[in-house]
Formats: C-alpha cells, sequence, structure tokens
C-alpha cells in the first residue's frame, strides 16, 4: 500500500470553519492561498465570539466528482468554530463530523510544501472517508493568516476500515508510532511511567519504559517496562502473574511523563502489597497504611 508520510491517527469531535468559502479543485494549493488572501481576516476576527482553535484552519467538505478521478471541494478558509456555532457578518460556517484523521506534516515553502503533500495523498490508496478534510496551519503573527511554515492536513478515515484486517493492522502500527512519536525521552531513552488502577484510581507503582517498551504495551495491551538493573525490557507479571492490562495510556502536557490505566491482576508491588505506596509520612514519621485507610 502506498501511503503519504503519516504523523499519526488522531479522532477530532465535530467542529465547523467559519470564514470565505469557494469551490476548488481538490489538492490546489494555491487556489487556498489565494483564498486566504481575499479573506478579511479582521472582519472575521471581530464576527466570532468562540473559538474551538487559535490556529487558522482550512476546511474541505462537500467533494463532487469521481472518487478516482479530477474532484472538486468546498474550501472554507478561517476560524474553527465550535459545531453549531453562530458567526455575525458574511461569512459561511461549514461544519466538521467527529472522525478518526491520518496527521499529514507540511513543511517548507507554502504553498509549495502543501502542494507536494497532497499530490501524494492523491497519488495514495490511503482509505480516505471522503466527508471533510482539514488543514492546521501553524500560527500567524496576527492569529489569522496565510499559511506558515508548518501545517498539518487532517485526512479522514474510512471508518469501515479499520474492520479489515489488512487496513486495520496498518492504521493500527501508524497510530502506535504517532504515539511514540509525541513522547520525549531522557538522555537515556526512558520516560517514568505511573500506574494506576483504572476503576478505582489507586496508584501502583512508578516504573520506566523505553520506546520499545510503549510500543509493545500499545501493540499487546499488556505492560511492559525498562528494567535500568537488568538493562532489558520485562512485562509486568510475566513470572508472577501478576499482570498489568492497558486500558489507556496518557502522556503529560510536555510529553516526558506516562499516566498508565491499567487493570491489575494481584499486588503490584514485589513486596506482595497491593500498591508500592503502602507507606505514610504525612505525620512525619513513617508508618504501614492501615488497612481501614486502603482503597477496597
Amino acid at each position: 500500500m502506498s501511503w503519504p508520510e503519516i504523523d499519526g491517527l488522531e479522532r477530532h469531535p465535530a467542529f465547523a470553519v467559519a470564514g470565505l468559502a469557494r469551490r476548488i479543485p481538490e489538492g490546489d494549493a494555491a487556489a487556498v492561498g489565494r483564498l486566504w488572501q481575499d479573506l478579511d481576516t479582521a472582519a472575521l476576527a471581530a464576527a466570532v465570539s468562540e473559538r474551538a482553535s487559535d490556529r487558522p484552519f482550512t476546511l474541505f467538505t462537500q467533494p463532487e466528482g469521481p472518487a478516482d478521478g479530477e474532484r472538486t471541494v468546498l474550501a472554507v478558509v478561517g476560524l474553527a468554530v465550535p459545531a453549531g456555532a453562530a458567526v455575525a457578518g458574511p461569512f459561511e460556517t461549514h461544519a466538521a463530523p467527529a472522525g478518526t484523521y491520518a496527521l499529514v506534516p507540511a513543511e517548507g515553502p507554502m504553498p509549495g510544501a502543501l502542494a507536494e503533500v497532497w499530490a501524494a495523498i492523491l497519488a495514495s490508496d490511503l482509505p480516505r472517508g471522503g466527508g471533510a478534510d482539514f488543514e492546521i496551519h501553524g500560527q500567524a503573527p496576527t492569529g489569522i493568516g496565510a499559511p506558515a511554515a508548518r501545517t498539518v492536513v487532517h485526512v479522514a478515515i474510512d471508518p469501515a476500515a479499520f474492520a479489515r484486517p489488512p487496513l486495520a493492522a496498518r492504521l493500527a502500527a501508524v497510530a502506535r508510532a504517532g504515539v511514540v512519536r509525541r513522547l520525549t525521552f531522557d538522555a537515556n531513552g526512558l520516560i517514568p511511567a505511573v500506574a494506576q488502577q483504572h476503576d478505582t484510581g489507586e496508584v501502583l507503582m512508578v516504573a520506566w519504559m523505553n520506546r520499545e517498551a510503549v510500543e509493545e504495551t500499545l501493540a499487546t495491551r499488556q505492560v511492559t517496562y525498562w528494567s535500568r538493573s537488568r538493562q532489558q525490557r520485562w512485562r509486568k507479571g510475566e513470572t508472577s502473574g501478576h499482570r498489568q492490562r492497558l486500558v489507556d495510556l496518557r502522556p503529560d502536557c510536555d510529553g516526558d511523563t506516562l499516566l498508565l490505566l491499567v487493570d491489575q491482576t494481584g499486588p503490584a508491588c514485589h513486596t506482595g502489597e497491593r500498591t508500592c505506596f503502602f507507606l505514610s509520612a504525612g505525620s512525619g514519621v513513617v508508618s504501614a497504611v492501615g488497612d481501614a485507610d486502603r482503597p477496597d
């Protein structure tokens, strides 16, 4: 399968773009640039009372023409607003549905970089959804403006593709790679991970992961860590049976720490305690947390 370079997959809620709309040939980055030049950005900023994002958006919707031939789309340049939001003035508002999107980066002088990316997208067999695609542009100095040196094209993925084994496997691999790409590992290639019981909120343990451990955890849904002392990966509970099934993996705001929501089987601590955090020192005296103070 020939796909463009993809930074990952992202689920995006429904929203709308308010601004200037014009029907153009699909993938015509120069036409989008001209549309931005014609947009009265100051008037649009004054007309929008609530934004869904501070970055400039271009939405492509209402495709017309054969799927395997030249098509046109309605291009809307402007600001992202909440779905159903009313916008004053002479601007049009068009909706983008909730969905899963492939993130295809375009970097370099515009509109040339975008033209190359769209040519790759249109020539590929990426399982596109066909409803609405959009671009999120780098922040312009005025808050709204022509595309900056980096734009991320969001290509809608056909939901049915996730039920087709060959496609589903490749999309899952793309998604995992995108998650790892967003993380910040330290000089030793490691990232700290806090494991928390998903349904009680009980903090179970803290350990380290490297890239391969994160990828294995996402692929198998069984939590795997990195042992700094043994210098190797280890799957939690592989010998004891006290496994951790991954429910969710949540990077923090800087991408340099992970919160693992897990379903813990048996104790999480090597001492046999349910949690590694079974000591209390809040009073200044270290003591074991009493059974009455422990989560059920």
